[in-house]
């Protein structure tokens, strides 16, 4: 099973590290990020020049798509997350930045989305 977790970031970087860890330790294999950051060209890569960060770039765990300044660009970049990478993900998840799922009877993604109540899906 392979899980794939799809966001905007909009001037959301001071939650990024963060919020990377927790869907990397509950077991998501690719994040997705379209930064919608300011115009001037200030993305999430370059403002964060974070160890942790850096350390899922170069293992593949997270792509960036620069969409700076752009409006209402939800449903576009969602689709665009489906269109890209869908085939080769068995489940994709969409949550801002600031949201966290939490697994309280489960230890991992993978785990709860195993649950027959899923099977259908």
């Amino acid at each position: 099973m392979k899980v794939l977790l799809c966001c905007i970031l909009k001037m959301e970087n001071h939650y990024l590290e963060e919020w990377l860890r927790h869907y990397v330790n509950i077991g998501v294999d690719k994040i997705v990020i379209f930064d919608n950051n300011d115009i001037d060209g200030k993305y999430a890569e370059s403002i964060f020049d974070l160890d942790y960060v850096n350390e899922c770039k170069s293992k593949n765990i997270i792509d960036v798509h620069p969409i700076p300044g752009e409006k209402q660009a939800q449903t576009r970049c969602y689709n665009k997350c489906y269109e890209l990478y869908a085939k080769d993900y068995d489940w994709l998840m969409f949550f801002d930045i600031y949201e966290f799922l939490m697994l309280e009877r489960h230890k991992s993604i993978k785990e709860f989305l195993s649950q027959p109540k899923f099977d259908a899906f």
